[in-house]
């Protein structure tokens, strides 16, 4: 399925559980780690990584990946490989990096239109990767990935986005197209992170 046409992107009960190896781990219910169990991507209730973020609303979901924090940073660390698992962009190249952060140019390419521009990334190894649009086709977008290990070898692994595409889309058919576009990005680099690591593929999502 295409995201609607105005939208060039590609781009969790009270009971609180969590087996969560870190100090500023989210927290699920019982029915939303069961979710993450079984495989299937969970969006978040709130991003608890950008807790100081205001005047802005992020997507945020989480899947539980059955591989170790190393080979989910080995992907997720890599920026020149996010159009193999985020829809419709097809370029990503590192063109400028200094001490802290690298420079990536992005293109997109939706319904036979082009969209170019230029994300800061600031990346913690093995732990997260914060990104912030610096210019290019869209008003601003902000985000990041968050790394959490789990017991039995296991990542958790947080995608979060803030994205505003300009022009007269309205808020509401944004939050609704990245409810599903981030859960569907995170399947796929999923996919990505076994394939590299010689792991079989996760389990297929339940629809």
């Amino acid at each position: 399925m295409r995201p609607l046409h105005c939208l060039p992107f590609f781009f969790l009960a009270a009971f609180a559980f969590s087996p969560l190896q870190a100090n500023d781990k989210p927290s699920f219910n019982a029915a939303q780690w069961a979710a993450l169990e079984r495989g299937q991507p969970v969006l978040m209730d709130q991003n608890p990584c950008l807790r100081a973020a205001q005047g802005k609303n992020y997507v945020t979901a989480a899947m539980l990946v059955k591989n170790s924090v190393e080979n989910v940073w080995s992907v997720v660390s890599d920026a020149e490989a996010a159009p193999s698992y985020v829809d419709d962009m097809v370029l990503a190249k590192v063109v400028a990096a200094k001490e802290g952060s690298i420079l990536v140019e992005h293109g997109m390419k939706v319904n036979f239109r082009e969209y170019k521009y230029w994300v800061r990334q600031f990346p913690t190894p093995n732990q997260k990767v914060i990104f912030r649009l610096e210019k290019g086709s869209f008003r601003s977008m902000d985000g990041g990935w968050w790394l959490y290990p789990v017991k039995g070898g296991r990542t958790l692994l947080v995608y979060s986005l803030h994205f505003d595409p300009g022009g007269f889309c309205p808020k509401k058919v944004v939050q609704s197209s990245l409810m599903k576009k981030i859960p569907e990005t995170l399947v796929s680099i999923n996919r990505v992170i076994q394939r590299r690591s010689g792991f079989a593929a996760a389990s297929t999502v339940r629809r």
